[in-house]
């Protein structure tokens, strides 16, 4: 473990370099407004975004593995986007007591019942996992929605390297044990691979962005790379501009031409709509349904929808649990499933006979999640047979109960921009810490053909072994990087 090793006086000078190369390399987050007295941040302040100082050890083994397993994952979860009779059986069930779950199906029905022609897919996925004490490399979940600290992590890689290199540690091994990472850079690619497929060159690409964005230097990261990945490429298309907007401002600019099914902003016709933002209820909360209507406008258009709303039905909880199902990832993945349901635990529907003889048995073992994204929203323990208890059938038909991986714990030094407050500010906080390990994938296809489809590289979260909640911008976790053994 490279933390073990350091001395205080070591921790101190390198603490001092990892703050500057990650201010340097837009390791930075905007300012929380709810920590401002008037409610609201200043356009250009910003505070390091949490880091490890060096980065965490973790198996090569299986480290490979997962980076193996990626390919299969995005071509696994493209093909049950597109399998409507399966959607039609896992989401209902879960829709019925689900408000926001119940509001996606139906517009995914609607727009599919209109037939609006959308044969392009473009996927940029991320697939976590822990590695279980016991049981090896287990996935957490998959996320096909708004898959943030790509951009990130591949700025942390440098600074972690530059950082190793100072502490003594030689190139040959650096070039061992830290691989390549380039998510951001991947995505680029992907996301010109699948500008050309659409075929109109004058067309934009619009990120869909929170009105006030924290995370907007890894967002930047990404527009960076795809200019990159454009002028690069052996036939560059010159993307005229990637535009940010809210749901709001969409809503007051949007048009959709009804014969050709293109969308435009004002005059500007959009080629790929990204969400960055869109996940969760709360983003659709505003009383009259702009959002909403924006996002219907955006569905039923011809531009390229990252994620689609199939893909965003296929993200859920409950899909997860089907494909635990005996011979549902065989389906899809004929002579291959048995690697992929080797990183699967035990899970299941709540309202499933089997969830209530594993509460029976050990509900300390188990975590209890609902069709949400984006952290914060599962409930753990104990605590899962009191909430469980509450529910009707129909109500515990929208979670599922997974049984808990337990990660190794090792010592990790971390460094957050509130570390002025501590005694001793000039060193990194010493905490046993568990690690999250995050693997992204690009996938770009037409129809049922992939025209790309690979792992883009990787980032560790990190955060202290005794809490169970999570989270880079509330300050739980940490973003890291792997240190293979």
């Amino acid at each position: 473990n490279p933390s073990s090793g350091l001395t205080g006086s070591q921790q101190v000078r390198l603490s001092s370099l990892a703050r500057d190369l990650a201010c340097m390399n837009g390791l930075l987050l905007k300012d929380n407004p709810a920590s401002s007295s008037s409610g609201s941040a200043a356009p250009d302040r910003c505070m390091m975004a949490p880091i490890t100082l060096v980065p965490s050890s973790f198996s090569k083994e299986a480290f490979n593995q997962a980076v193996e397993l990626q390919a299969l994952f995005n071509s696994l979860y493209h093909r049950v986007s597109r399998d409507h009779n399966f959607l039609c059986r896992v989401i209902p069930p879960a829709a019925e007591s689900d408000s926001f779950l119940s509001a996606l199906w139906d517009m995914y029905q609607t727009v599919r019942q209109s037939g609006a022609d959308q044969p392009i897919t473009l996927a940029l996925n991320r697939a976590d996992y822990m590695l279980d004490e016991e049981a090896g490399l287990k996935q957490v979940e998959i996320n096909l929605m708004a898959s943030s600290f790509g951009g990130l992590a591949q700025r942390l890689s440098t600074v972690h390297r530059q950082v190793m290199s100072a502490a003594g540690v030689s190139e040959r091994q650096l070039a061992h044990r830290l691989p390549d990472n380039r998510p951001a850079e991947t995505f680029g690619e992907a996301f010109i691979q699948a500008f050309k497929l659409y075929g109109r060159p004058e067309a934009a690409i619009l990120f869909v962005v929170s009105p006030d964005e924290r995370n907007i230097f890894d967002q930047r990261t990404l527009e960076a790379e795809i200019y990159a990945a454009d002028a690069s490429s052996d036939s560059p298309v010159h993307v005229p501009q990637i535009l940010r907007r809210s749901f709001d401002q969409i809503a007051s600019s949007a048009r959709l031409e009804e014969s050709s099914g293109r969308l435009y902003l004002a005059d500007q016709e959009v080629a790929i709509v990204y969400y960055r933002h869109g996940y969760s209820p709360d983003h659709f909360s505003d009383p009259a349904g702009v959002a909403w209507s924006a996002k219907l406008l955006m569905e039923r258009s011809r531009a390229i929808k990252c994620p689609s709303l199939a893909y965003m039905l296929a993200n859920t909880k409950a899909v997860q649990a089907a494909l635990c199902e005996p011979g549902a990832v065989a389906r899809y993945l004929p002579g291959k499933s048995a690697k992929v349901e080797a990183t699967f635990v035990d899970q299941c529907v709540l309202s499933d006979s089997r969830a209530h003889r594993w509460l029976l048995a050990d509900p300390e073992d188990f975590v209890l999640k609902p069709q949400r994204e984006g952290g914060g929203n599962n409930i753990y323990g104990r605590d899962v047979v009191d909430f469980a208890s509450r529910l009707t059938t129909r109500q515990s038909a929208a979670y599922i109960l997974m049984r808990r991986i337990r990660p190794q714990q090792q010592v990790s030094l971390m460094l957050k921009a509130d570390q002025r407050l501590s005694r001793r500010p000039e060193m990194p906080l010493c905490v046993s810490a568990i690690s999250e390990l995050g693997i992204y994938g690009a996938l770009v296809a037409k129809n049922n053909s992939e025209r790309l489809n690979c792992s883009a590289g990787h980032v560790l979260r990190t955060k202290s072994a005794f809490t169970d909640e999570g989270g880079v911008a509330t300050g739980f976790s940490c973003i890291d990087t792997v240190y293979l053994v």
